[in-house]
C-alpha cells in the first residue's frame, strides 16, 4: 500500500460530493441515458444472453452454437485478483455513474497504513453501487488498494469472470480472504449476500428473517454463504421525522411528459418504494446483519479494523425474484430468479446512488486457538458495534440522500 494524494480535493467529512464534477441537479442528457441503460442492460442480463444462445444451439443455429462456444471458452483463459484501473478509468464507469448521479461521503478516513474490513450494505437485486463504488477507489482514496470477494459461482460464468477479476475480486473463501488483507490490503465484502437478494422485492419480510449464518467473507460483489446458522431476530429504527424534508440528491428527470413513456414503458413494473408506501411513510429498508458473524470472526482473528458503508438508493435499482426460489438459491449458493426494472427488462431504473462511509470500528486481535471464549465474547461485542454503527449511518444520511428515504426506517434482520 503506497498512498498517495486524490487527483482533486476530498470533500470535508459528512458532506456529500457528487462524482466527476456533477450536482444534484444534473440530467444526464437522453442518447446517453439510452446508452447507459443498453450497456446496464446488457451486463446484469449476460446470463439471459447466455441461455438465448443455449436455446438457440439446442434449435440447431450454428451461429449460435460457434458464439456460445466462444464465450465459454473465455472460462480457460485465467482471472486473478488484478485491479484494471484503465477500465475503473474508462468512460463506461463514469457513464454508469452519471446514471445513477452517483455521490459519496464519508464520516472518516480510514488508516491508509493498514488494511481494513469494508462491510457493505445492502446486497440489493444487484450490486451496482457497490462495483462503481470501487470504481472510486482511485479518486477518494489513490494508492489503497480495495480488494473484494465474490461467490465462487461466479467464477463459471463468461464475462462476468473477467469482469469481477477486473475488479480485484477473488472467490469467496476464508483462506482468499485472509491472503488478501496480508499481501494485497483491504477486502470489501456483502454480509447480506443471497438472502438479502430477496429483500428488494416488494412487502416480503418474513422472508429476510429465517436464521441463518454470514459466509466468513462476503464479496463486494456477491456473496457466498457458510454452513451452519444462529437464531435471528429483526430491530427496526425509526427516528422522529425531521421537520425539514431535504430532497438533495433526488435526480431530477426533467420533463416528463413523453420522456417518462419513452424511459419507462407503460407495462414496466411498479417500483417497489411507490407499491409499499403507507400513509406519511414508507415501507422499511431491510438489511441481513442479525446471525451474520463470519466477516467480525475474520476481523477479530486478524485484528484489523471493520469500516461500515451504507449505499443508499442500491435496494430499489432493480427487483429480485420469485420468493419461493429463496430457501434452494441458499441451499446451492446460488441466486435462483429473475432481475428485472425498466420495461420488465434487467435494466437499472436510474435511482440516485450514494455510498455513505462510517467511521473505523476498532477490532482487537484474540487468538481463537488460544482463547476460544474470549474470542467467542469480543466477536459478540463487535458484531452488536457494527450493527448500531450501520443503524446509525442510515438514520444520518438518509435525510441527505432524500428520495423519501427520510421516510423509510431501516430494519435489521
Amino acid at each position: 500500500m503506497t498512498p498517495r494524494d486524490p487527483p482533486v480535493p476530498r470533500p470535508p467529512p459528512g458532506v456529500r460530493q457528487y462524482t466527476d464534477g456533477r450536482s444534484a441537479s444534473y440530467v444526464l442528457p437522453l442518447p446517453y441515458r439510452l446508452l447507459a441503460q443498453l450497456t446496464l442492460g446488457l451486463y446484469v442480463g449476460f446470463p439471459y444472453i447466455l441461455l438465448g444462445l443455449l436455446l438457440g444451439t439446442a434449435a440447431g443455429s450454428r451461429a449460435a452454437a460457434a458464439a456460445l462456444a466462444l464465450t465459454l471458452g473465455s472460462l480457460l483463459v485465467p482471472a486473478p485478483p488484478h485491479i484494471r484501473q484503465g477500465m475503473l478509468d474508462s468512460a463506461l464507469f463514469r457513464l454508469w455513474r452519471a446514471y445513477f448521479n452517483y455521490s459519496y461521503a464519508y464520516d472518516q478516513l480510514p488508516d491508509f497504513n493498514r488494511p481494513h474490513i469494508f462491510v457493505n450494505s445492502p446486497h440489493g437485486a444487484f450490486p451496482l453501487s457497490q462495483i462503481l463504488c470501487i470504481s472510486l477507489s482511485n479518486i477518494v482514496w489513490p494508492g489503497f488498494p480495495v480488494h473484494s470477494l465474490a461467490a465462487s459461482v461466479l467464477w463459471y460464468i463468461p464475462l462476468w469472470r473477467h469482469m469481477k477479476a477486473a475488479l480485484g475480486a477473488a472467490p469467496a473463501s476464508r483462506d482468499n480472504a485472509r491472503m488478501l488483507l496480508r499481501h494485497r490490503g483491504s477486502v470489501a465484502v456483502l454480509a447480506g449476500g443471497i438472502a438479502e437478494m430477496y429483500t428488494s422485492s416488494p412487502s416480503r419480510a418474513a422472508a429476510a428473517t429465517e436464521p441463518d449464518e454470514a459466509a466468513a467473507a462476503g464479496g463486494a460483489i456477491d456473496t457466498t454463504e457458510a454452513a451452519g446458522a444462529t437464531g435471528s431476530s429483526s430491530t427496526t429504527t425509526s427516528p422522529p421525522q425531521p421537520k425539514e424534508q431535504q430532497r438533495d440528491g433526488e435526480q431530477r428527470q426533467g420533463p416528463r411528459k413523453g420522456l417518462k413513456g419513452l424511459l419507462k414503458g407503460p407495462k414496466d413494473d411498479p417500483d417497489p418504494a411507490a407499491e409499499e408506501e403507507q400513509g406519511l411513510g414508507l415501507a422499511p429498508e431491510r438489511i441481513k446483519l442479525l446471525g451474520r458473524r463470519g466477516f467480525v470472526r475474520l476481523a477479530v482473528e486478524m485484528g484489523v479494523p471493520i469500516v461500515p458503508i451504507y449505499h443508499m438508493g442500491n435496494s430499489k435499482i432493480l427487483t429480485f425474484g420469485p420468493q419461493s426460489l429463496q430457501q434452494l438459491s441458499r441451499r446451492l449458493r446460488m441466486a435462483l430468479g429473475a432481475v428485472f426494472g425498466v420495461w420488465g427488462l434487467p435494466v437499472p431504473r436510474p435511482q440516485p446512488l450514494m455510498m455513505c462511509v462510517g467511521s473505523p470500528i476498532p477490532v482487537p486481535y484474540v487468538d481463537p486457538a488460544a482463547e476460544p471464549e474470549r474470542f467467542e465474547a469480543v466477536v459478540a461485542a463487535v458484531h452488536g458495534q457494527v450493527v448500531a454503527a450501520f443503524q446509525d449511518l442510515y438514520n444520518r444520511y438518509r435525510v441527505q440522500y432524500g428520495c423519501g428515504w427520510e421516510r423509510r426506517p431501516l430494519e435489521v434482520c
